[in-house]
């Protein structure tokens, strides 16, 4: 029994075992759960330094065209096959050569999902994005109603969700229509988490519209609270897609949107945001203004921003912010297996800096860092009508600990 055995060695014990385990550990009892809550394991755990490779997990919503329809949450458990010799020498030769790969299988395991919630409909604003970002292990979504757009963030370890207020945007007299982009962070000098979204007026109708003023504010609320408050600062440009946490701050590209063309936009920066004293700044992004088709994207790369330069059609650049700068970690050609089209990178697949990326299919490719080849992964146990957004899932014994202020 857990009681009849010293702190010193409880503690010894539980630094060994993987974080996943210590999450179901907890409802154990009240003292193991007193024992995994407490942040002396948590230094434990790093000085061991146990890796935890992240997790692939599934957000699946069927029927996908239903307003009320749950989403599910899922793991993907690796199977790792070696392809068949006669399959092997028919690949290489209809390819010509283009790279030997190992195949491998991912099995959904939908019965029973780990949970279940409501969202937003898939054909809401964002059809190809379940999951809006993460940080620290929680996952953070949108209900999407008409009049305000209701987040709320997902622990998955535990099996929870915890539904923000809703940011009023309503007006009385007037319509206004408005486009919002949040981000999930942590604020390190107090231990709470922020959820930071950036509202931009675009467009009143109504015979009053001249009433209104166009342009940006920042709001900002604490999990825990019951409200949000809107700050002074504002970023220098609108701001879009995901925002990725790392190192204290939240970072988001540039809308290219709002220029295109036009003189003003004269390169794709990058928007951080200081999560303790809140203020934005700006950072030059690898590349100057894009050139042709081209695609870029943000990601979380094992607690770091990365910056994905996608050549639609010809190849991919990943690079990673590093404290002096830009470092380019990869770039490969698009070619056999993965397909033509735009492909979006979901991070490292391992501790090596394999690169894991989907496309709009939702197929699953592995880039092989050492090989310089491409890998494609198989599904096992999923319905193939259903909305689905697929991220990789960073789980710490920190996530297990801090949840809401408990």
């Amino acid at each position: 029994m857990a009681a009849e055995l010293p702190s010193e060695i409880m503690f010894d014990i539980l630094s060994r075992m993987p974080v996943k385990s210590l999450a179901r550990f907890r409802c154990v009892s009240k003292l193991w759960c007193k024992y995994i809550n407490n942040p002396y394991l948590e230094i434990m755990c790093a000085k061991r330094a146990i890796v935890n490779e992240p997790m692939l997990i599934m957000f699946h919503q069927f029927p996908s065209d239903h307003p009320n329809s749950p989403c599910m949450l899922s793991y993907l458990e690796y199977t790792a096959e070696e392809e068949e010799e006669e399959e092997e020498e028919e690949e290489e030769e209809e390819e010509e050569g283009e790279g030997e790969g190992e195949a491998f299988t991912l099995q959904v395991n939908t019965k029973p999902p780990v949970m279940e919630f409501m969202c937003k409909s898939a054909t809401y604003r964002y059809p190809n994005d379940i999951v809006l970002g993460s940080c620290n292990g929680l996952l953070y979504s949108s209900k999407g109603h008409c009049d305000d757009n209701t987040l709320f963030v997902i622990h998955p370890l535990r099996k929870e969700c915890y539904e923000l207020p809703p940011i009023n945007i309503r007006n009385s007299y007037l319509r206004i229509s408005v486009e919002e982009t949040c981000g999930l962070g942590f604020d390190y000098s107090n231990n709470t988490f922020k959820m930071v979204s950036v509202v931009l007026r675009e467009h009143v109708s109504g015979p009053n519209f001249y009433q209104v003023n166009e342009g940006i504010y920042t709001m900002v609320h604490v999990l825990g609270t019951d409200s949000w408050r809107k700050i002074p600062q504002v970023p220098s440009y609108p701001i879009t897609g995901e925002g990725v946490f790392a190192n204290g701050c939240l970072h988001w590209l540039i809308s290219n949107e709002r220029y295109g063309d036009h003189s003003t936009y004269l390169e794709r920066r990058v928007v951080s945001f200081d999560v303790s004293n809140e203020k934005f700044g700006l950072i030059n992004a690898p590349h100057g203004r894009p050139c042709g088709l081209v695609r870029e994207q943000l990601v979380d790369l094992h607690g770091e921003v990365g910056y994905v330069y996608h050549i639609v059609n010809h190849g991919v650049e990943v690079w990673v912010l590093k404290e002096r700068g830009w470092v380019m970690h990869c770039e490969f050609d698009q070619k056999w297996p993965l397909p033509r089209g735009v492909i979006k990178v979901l991070g490292f697949w391992n501790q090596n800096g394999d690169v894991l990326m989907t496309d709009k299919w939702k197929e699953i490719y592995v880039y092989n860092l050492e090989s310089d080849s491409l890998d494609q992964a198989y599904f096992v146990g999923w319905e193939e009508k259903a909305a689905i957004d697929i991220r990789l899932y960073e789980i710490s014994l920190f996530t297990a600990r801090n949840w809401i202020n408990n």
